[in-house]
């Protein structure tokens, strides 16, 4: 072989390698930016999931004092519906302005189970 065939045959290597290396550190960084972006998700769900536990437990209180208007009116609860048990629901324990003593026990068991299936606590 000449040597024009063998710089042609280098030149043809050193490319592939050269794009090999521009692809898998192209790969690298993407994975790095992906894991940086899950993880502030995961961060930004860990702490919108605390402030709803303590937007409920504030409501428990105000509705354990007495409300204005209906418990199954207000936003803290509301929110907190779509996560507990239909039991609470028909049980008779929140209806009205007031929670009862059993419908605070209650709630508050059930915001108790949600914080820990979310792993705050």
């Amino acid at each position: 072989m000449d040597a024009a065939l063998w710089g042609f045959l280098g030149a043809i290597v050193g490319g592939l390698l050269t794009a090999g290396t521009n692809y898998m550190s192209l790969r690298a960084e993407s994975s790095r930016i992906d894991a940086a972006r899950k993880h502030e998700i995961e961060v930004a769900t860990r702490e919108d999931r605390k402030a709803r536990v303590h937007e409920w437990r504030e409501g428990i209180s105000a509705a354990a004092a007495g409300l204005d208007t209906p418990v199954e009116t207000q936003t803290w609860f509301l929110s907190l519906r779509p996560y507990i048990g239909n039991d609470i629901l028909v049980s008779g324990f929140v209806r009205g302005k007031q929670l009862g003593k059993l419908g605070v026990d209650a709630l508050s068991a059930e915001v108790n189970q949600i914080e820990r299936r979310w792993g705050l606590i």
